[in-house]
């Protein structure tokens, strides 16, 4: 794993103006000693602006990008794709990525029923099902927040108004 970053803000615990740039490359390969079936190149990108507006107000905004190559592998069996662990593989949603969602809930999911809530008609129960986020080998994120004052304590307070997008998916290719 490699990652690199570049900053230009005036403050990277809460900055005002500038932009930060990082990126990050992920290789698995045979090569390295990982398994043959479990071979990939993950690569991660991040871009931050922040431009104020008055003396306290700042425009901050950010993009996500991510990608996963994961090649056609040969096995006596035949050809599948390399499979990508899932804590490599890309998740959305949540506080700190597309907020209104909850922590993963963005994305590819698998409907989860246990043996015993499925009725002997063969009808799970509705209440029994549990959501699972499989993740996905892109994504794409964007963020934009306009951060202001609080008019009280504001030294210590802010609010902020903002817009998320973002989206991931399975791609073949």
């Amino acid at each position: 794993k490699r990652a690199c970053a570049r900053f230009s803000c005036d403050d990277l615990g809460d900055p005002s103006r500038g932009s930060v740039f990082s990126g990050e490359v992920t290789v698995s390969s045979k090569l390295l000693g990982s398994s043959q079936d479990q071979q990939f190149l993950r690569l991660v990108g991040d871009a931050s602006f922040y431009l104020p507006v008055t003396r306290n107000v700042v425009l901050a905004s950010h993009l996500r990008l991510g990608y996963i190559y994961a090649p056609i592998i040969e096995l006596s069996s035949g050809t599948m794709d390399a499979s990508v662990p899932p804590d490599q593989r890309f998740y959305a949603g949540g506080a700190n990525d597309v907020r209104g969602y909850d922590r993963n809930e963005l994305g590819p999911v698998v409907y989860v029923v246990s043996d015993t809530s499925i009725s002997p008609e063969g009808i799970p129960d509705p209440n029994a099902v549990q959501v699972s986020a499989t993740g996905g080998d892109r994504t794409i994120v964007a963020n934009l927040e306009l951060r202001l004052p609080s008019p009280v304590l504001s030294s210590r307070m802010r609010f902020a108004a903002f817009v998320d997008a973002g989206t991931l998916w399975e791609g073949k290719g």
